[in-house]
């Protein structure tokens, strides 16, 4: 068993948008800092909505505010075969501790032994746990990534496992067993004896007690002491919501090695809103012009961010698929993963087809080599774009176009391009957000033009283009999502007024747009999964 992908669910009272931030850190310090110390996968971590149940996900960790059951500020173990960890933010908080740390103590422990199976050879007629977090269990232990208060842990020297000679990793961790780290950082060695689980703090003064005590029955711990073929699943905390359950125990488990696909996305797209437009126009230091610019430069006719499927435009590049997965898969399909950029093909559907093919391989590396919606965010690019992973910004791009555009503007900041955007300098910002070869396509002076064009009073009246929006999705061809009512739009208003015994109108009135809107939201969106699903 290998942990490859980390499903989050928060049912505190922290907000998401600071969960996500711990989701970010810790998937850095797995990818720079645990994984290649422990020779292990580096997981991608998922923050999903609560009670969406979504496949694909190989592991958990539930974030809440307590639990009846505390086993530690924080804790893992195996539910249904899959590992479940759970943060409890309020209990860590009154016990002056992080919970951003003990986050990325569960994900690392869990990513480590997720068959809570690791022990160490006798040391000194000694069997420890491995448990990597627990050598440095407190926040003095722990670094920062990006401002993040991540754990410190073990290394598999510390544990002599005969793997590398660095004990710890970005802090003074002694070695090997049974040193300690200095006692604020929290050294805590485990092991079992006579069916009773020895925990001590060798850091503190001499002559402290260690504890001895029966593990819970039913917790991991108990079931070293037990034969495995008498282990059992205890239940679930008692405080988290029935939905955890169901979230904990639903998916199935991955195989081990690069994941192949087994999420689904489902399109909502919902149109640009005014509230964004504005959101983000403040948010670069720019007008709407700018943005409206950006948006028809990088979209296809009939520029909107979305399809008629109500999936998000997008673009395979399968030279970004070669390079995230090594050429692994070139000789199999070279339409898909390929040194060389091009062969894109036919737009909308046949984009889809390719992604779908690319997913049966490798999702993580899949998504991240399509370009999406309005303002084509590379799905390589998810962190610049404000996203915990490629499949976040996926679910977002899908959601509606005011996702897609915030992380269209959160990137554009990220990559230090806002400045440029709001001097028009065309060239400096093509060069950065279009890449080093945006003369090939005269990018700079196509988004001029755009922009010219904006910036001249002509930008998108919103209700229009929303009516426009959601008569595509209805089957009817208003033209281009230009925001324009021009004669080919008022052709398609009058053609849907005929259909649902509407009066026939020259302008786009309320009682019109009120029933687009409602019958175009009911239309059910088109989805995206592996090949074959």
């Amino acid at each position: 068993m290998a942990v490859t992908n980390i499903g989050v669910v928060n049912y505190s009272s922290t907000p998401d948008t600071e969960v996500a931030k711990w989701a970010v850190a810790s998937q850095k310090q797995m990818h720079d800092d645990v994984a290649p110390a422990w020779g292990i996968p580096a997981p991608q971590l998922n923050l999903v909505p609560a009670d969406t149940p979504l496949s694909g996900i190989d592991s958990w960790i539930i974030v809440v505010n307590d639990a009846q059951q505390r086993i530690g500020l924080g804790y893992h173990d195996l539910y249904n075969g899959q590992p479940v960890g759970y943060v409890l933010v309020e209990y860590t908080k009154s016990d002056g501790q992080t919970p951003s740390r003990v986050f990325s103590h569960e994900v690392l422990e869990m990513a480590i032994d997720p068959e809570i199976s690791k022990q160490t050879s006798p040391i000194d007629g000694i069997i420890y746990l491995v448990e990597a977090g627990d050598i440095l269990s407190f926040d003095a232990g722990g670094y920062r990534i990006d401002d993040i208060l991540v754990s410190g842990f073990g290394t598999p020297a510390y544990f002599q496992l005969d793997r590398g000679t660095v004990y710890g990793i970005k802090n003074d961790l002694p070695g090997p067993l049974p040193a300690a780290a200095p006692a604020n950082m929290g050294t805590m060695l485990c092991w079992l004896e006579n069916g009773l689980l020895r925990t001590t703090f060798p850091a503190l003064p001499a002559g402290f007690p260690y504890v001895a005590r029966r593990p819970h029955t039913g917790s991991r711990r108990f079931r070293r002491t037990i034969p495995r073929e008498e282990w059992r699943d205890r239940e679930l905390p008692s405080r988290v919501a029935p939905s955890a359950r169901g979230m904990a125990q639903s998916p199935q488990v991955m195989a081990a090695g690069p994941a192949p696909s087994a999420s689904v996305f489902q399109g909502g797209g919902a149109p640009l809103t005014q509230d964004m437009l504005s959101t983000v126009a403040e948010k670069l230091g720019c007008g709407v012009a700018e943005i409206w610019a950006i948006a028809f430069t990088e979209t296809d006719p009939p520029y909107g961010g979305c399809n008629a499927d109500k999936r998000p435009q997008i673009l395979f590049e399968r030279h970004i698929f070669h390079k995230l997965t090594d050429g692994r898969f070139d000789s199999l399909n070279p339409n898909i993963s390929n040194p060389t950029p091009g062969g894109y093909g036919a737009g909308g559907a046949h984009q889809y087809d390719r992604l779908s093919l690319a997913m049966g391989l490798d999702e993580g590396a899949a998504l991240q080599s399509a370009s999406w919606g309005i303002g084509q965010v590379l799905g390589e690019n998810y962190r610049e774009a404000g996203c915990a992973s490629p499949q976040d910004l996926v679910r977002q791009a899908f959601a509606s176009e005011d996702h897609q555009l915030l992380a269209v503007a959160n990137e554009i900041i990220a990559d230090g391009a806002a400045g440029a955007l709001a001097a028009h300098d065309w060239r400096t910002f093509a060069r950065i957000y279009n890449g080093p070869n945006y003369a090939k396509n005269n990018y700079d002076s196509t988004i001029r033009t755009w922009y010219e064009k904006f910036n001249s009073g002509a930008s998108p009246d919103l209700t229009v283009r929303s009516a426009q929006v959601y008569l595509m999705y209805l089957g009817f061809e208003p033209s281009d999502i230009d925001g324009i009512f021009g004669r080919r739009t008022r052709s398609a208003m009058n053609e849907y007024q005929l259909r649902n015994h509407l009066p026939i109108t020259d302008e786009l009135d309320d009682t019109t747009f009120a029933s687009i809107e409602a019958d175009g939201k009911a239309v059910q969106g088109g989805k995206l999964a592996a090949s074959g699903q």
